[in-house]
């Protein structure tokens, strides 16, 4: 039996689900909704801040991340919200009155709802910057009751958040080897698919564990849980920052990139067999092969199957020439050779 191996966990990117999604637009109408009601409350009674100049700063950089947050923005401009939060939350709580006064109520709501619309979990950093920013009022007026309030109803309300979406986020996570779960991989599979264009295709690439059901046999389904551990690490491992990789269930994952499906296959492959895991791929692109999950999996899955037909430990590329269940082998082994 394989002794114990420790995985050091390997960050991937969590797309969001359909729910996390319709999350993230809702939570993103509702910043965009305080930052225009803090406005009005400016126009109406500029009183209501020490410095209104500030505070209307702090209230266009919560408009400007409240539209980063619209359904469809790059993850690298959700990057920016945690200084650009800060440098609200200066502009209205620190230089703001003491104690819970409108707008920093306002801030304290929306930095809350941006936990939500990231989808997910909430940064260590992200965490350092709302509570200096809630403590700040004490650094300015002193210990009090009034700044006490502020930082303790703030963290309050931003712990609750974060729990809820850290829940959500695990929700996404297989158990067992901390790549995505089914739901969330099929969920994104549909995205990027939906998004393929001949000059950019998305891969589809099916993944099997050679003779897997003889080692649970043979070893039992301790053993098998490692190599599942070790199988997703190395994967993971390989991968780029784009790329989503997921369990489908039993010893099957799945890749999806964009780019030539035979060399993302190989990668995979590559790292499989470094880890001293066999196993075979079946690879489908979009839109050349299907322009759906579903007729991808298909043409995966035959190219899966000419995999293990061909000795297993490779990876087939399919290609439907009129016919949806004829597969091309053009395939590779773990090792490079490449055949016809």
């Amino acid at each position: 039996m394989p002794g114990t191996v420790r995985l050091m966990p390997t960050p991937v990117r969590t797309p969001p689900t359909e729910a996390v999604a319709a999350a993230r637009d809702y939570a993103s109408q509702v910043r965009l909704a305080l930052a225009c009601f803090g406005i009005m409350l400016l126009v109406v009674d500029p009183a209501v801040h020490p410095v209104p100049q500030a505070a209307a700063a702090g209230l266009a950089v919560l408009l400007a991340t409240g539209l980063l947050h619209r359904r469809g923005m790059p993850d690298h401009w959700l990057r920016i919200e945690e200084p650009f939060a800060l440098m609200a939350g200066i502009f209205i709580v620190t230089l703001g009155p003491p104690g819970i006064a409108p707008l920093t109520l306002l801030w304290i709501v929306s930095a809350a709802t941006g936990v939500v619309a990231r989808g997910g979990r909430a940064s260590a950093t992200g965490r350092i910057v709302v509570v200096l920013v809630l403590a700040s009022p004490m650094l300015r007026n002193g210990v009090g009751p009034d700044s006490a309030m502020v930082l303790f109803a703030g963290c309050g309300l931003l712990l609750s958040v974060g729990t809820v979406s850290n829940e959500t986020h695990e929700l996404l996570r297989d158990p067992l080897t901390g790549a995505l779960s089914r739901a969330a991989l099929l969920a994104e599979a549909e995205r990027m698919v939906a998004r393929a264009r001949e000059e950019e295709p998305v891969a589809l690439v099916l993944i099997d564990l050679d003779d897997f059901g003889t080692l649970n046999k043979r070893e039992g389904h301790q053993a098998g849980d490692l190599v599942l551990q070790q199988a997703a690490h190395a994967v993971m491992t390989s991968m780029r920052r784009s790329d989503t990789f997921g369990r489908l269930g039993g010893d099957e994952f799945l890749v999806l990139a964009t780019g030539d499906g035979g060399t993302i296959a190989q990668r995979a492959l590559d790292a499989l067999a470094s880890a001293g895991v066999g196993a075979s791929a079946g690879v489908a692109s979009a839109p050349s092969d299907g322009s759906t999950v579903p007729e991808l999996r298909r043409g995966a899955d035959v190219a899966l199957r000419a995999s293990k037909q061909a000795g297993k430990n490779r990876g087939t590329v399919y290609s439907a020439d009129g016919d949806p269940t004829a597969a091309v082998p053009a395939y590779a082994d773990a090792r490079g050779d490449r055949r016809r």
